[in-house]
């Protein structure tokens, strides 16, 4: 993945090679995984299943939620400007919005096949301290070199970006491991992955908030899909889904034991 990252970095960045590249970048924790998967034989905790509806429901409505209670919040602070887009401009990105979301999906699947279909239940299942913690160092580490000096955000130093982004990938990987294994399903992953990035990057802010506010130059650090408003929101609506919905997930999800239902607890 570096060798690809670093490629990227040198010869102009993001902009240059546009959305393929990203997706082809998501795809190698894919092939990694399955490939690993396939010398040794040992797919039984994949998770290649649709999910309950219920599950789905969750990795729609989390998203869509939080990302709506920061750019709201970040548009009372003066970062965005309400304001609906009208006319052309409006049909155009609506007709856009479900490209990019399938776009999206297609790129996540391959991201969440490796992290969420094989790190977390393997590390989840060999018994390490802060196995969400270190799942999530893992797939923040992971994303740094293209954030960070790919031309991917632009108007921040790459110092206050890595900080930033750790802190968010950190959050946001305790409610992606959750939600994998409560639901023991990768599918039910990859839609709270696409749709995260979906709500966050795309939908609100050409949709609803696209216009900067007069503190638009805080807005990266504060809101978007990694500043620490969106951290803290993150943080807030997990602790309470988790408690509405519970801790424990079940050992088939992560293959175990498929013949039993015993449970243990999410340990971050």
């Amino acid at each position: 993945s570096y060798t690809l990252e670093f490629y990227v970095i040198f010869n102009g960045g993001v902009q240059r090679f546009g959305i393929s590249i990203l997706i082809g970048l998501m795809w190698l924790p894919a092939i990694s995984s399955l490939i690993i998967r396939t010398v040794s034989g040992d797919w039984q905790d994949i998770g290649i299943k649709i999910g309950s509806i219920k599950s789905h429901l969750i990795a729609f409505l989390f998203p869509f939620t939080s990302s709506f209670l920061v750019f709201l919040a970040c548009s009372f602070l003066g970062f965005r400007e309400i304001g609906l887009l009208s006319g052309s401009q409006l049909s155009t990105v609506i007709a856009q919005l479900p490209i990019i979301l399938i776009l999206g999906i297609l790129g996540a699947f391959g991201e969440e096949i490796g992290w969420r279909g094989f790190l977390t239940p393997k590390i989840y299942t060999a018994g390490w301290k802060f196995p969400t913690t270190i799942s999530g160092t893992i797939w923040a580490v992971w994303h740094l070199p293209i954030v960070a000096f790919g031309g991917y955000y632009q108007g921040i130093s790459p110092s206050i970006l890595i900080v930033l982004y750790f802190v968010s990938i950190l959050v946001l990987n305790v409610y992606m491991n959750w939600i994998r294994l409560f639901s023991g399903s990768v599918i039910v992953a990859t839609s709270a992955h696409a749709f995260y990035n979906f709500f966050f990057q795309v939908f609100w802010l050409h949709l609803l908030f696209k216009e900067p506010g007069p503190n638009e130059k805080y807005w990266l650090m504060v809101g978007g899909d990694m500043g620490i408003m969106t951290s803290v929101v993150l943080l807030a609506l997990i602790l309470i889904a988790m408690k509405l919905l519970g801790l424990k997930v079940n050992d088939d999800s992560v293959g175990l034991n498929s013949e039993s239902s015993s449970t243990r607890v999410l340990k971050c």
